[in-house]
């Protein structure tokens, strides 16, 4: 009998190996989904401080808007930002602002309710899990939405492009500022965007160096747009041209 039992021993032993070893293959998908959505959340947290200080006179001028619309329309304004990520651009809005922050990966509130903690103007944030491509809320629910550095990894650009229109009040703005593909596509640089693209995508959950964002925003049927092109220095070469401004509804 003790024979017996040292023999079996090494078989229940590998036998537990086999099926911890069978679970993890089974579920290696949703593991490796939840991994990968973590780090993506840490790196972005990592790197906003450095991309908010570096962008923040353009941000500066561009959220200015925000503050003359809301004198405009005399009442507090109802903001919705796409893709929020660690809601980087709350000290840009007016006092008394609603702000619902929009942002598929559930491992990115913590970072940005710590930035919440952090402002100290009088704004009122929600957050909501979901997709730009299928926004969870009603028709002309907003005033302003916003989209900073989020237009690049949407899968159907034009899609919520349509959604944006839809949510948004007759006459709100929707306000944004993107890297994009250069304009010349003959250059060294564009080449450079192109090879980097899918390092790119796969780091950056999705993140395109090479989306004409222009064209779809203009294609999308605002009554009114503005565009500011420029190339933010800072930046690497595969991200440097950006642009910025308002759609009107």
């Amino acid at each position: 009998m003790e024979t017996e039992g040292v023999q079996s021993f090494p078989f229940y032993k590998t036998a537990f190996v086999f099926v911890v070893l069978g679970i993890i293959w089974y579920f290696r998908e949703k593991i490796l989904y939840k991994s990968y959505k973590k780090y993506v959340a840490w790196l972005i947290n990592k790197i906003t401080e450095n991309i908010k200080d570096g962008l923040k006179d353009e941000k500066t001028r561009l959220f200015k808007f925000l503050h003359d619309f809301k004198d405009q329309q005399k009442k507090n304004l109802t903001i919705l930002e796409i893709g929020s990520g660690t809601a980087p651009n709350l000290s840009f809005y007016p006092a008394n602002t609603k702000v619902v922050c929009l942002e598929p990966n559930q491992h990115f509130d913590s970072y940005a309710t710590e930035n919440v903690k952090k402002e100290e103007n009088s704004i009122s944030v929600d957050f909501v899990h979901g997709y730009a491509e299928a926004l969870p809320f009603e028709n002309e629910t907003f005033d302003i939405v916003v989209c900073t550095l989020v237009l690049c990894s949407v899968k159907d650009m034009k899609k919520c492009l349509q959604e944006i229109k839809r949510v948004l009040r007759q006459g709100g703005k929707c306000v944004f500022l993107e890297h994009v593909a250069y304009d010349d596509k003959t250059s060294w640089a564009w080449t450079i965007q192109c090879v980097i693209n899918p390092v790119n995508w796969l780091v950056f959950d999705g993140c395109e160096t090479i989306r004409d964002t222009e064209t779809y925003i203009m294609a999308a049927g605002f009554s009114d747009v503005n565009v500011k092109r420029f190339p933010h220095k800072p930046f690497p070469v595969w991200i440097r041209p950006c642009i910025s401004g308002l759609a009107t509804k």
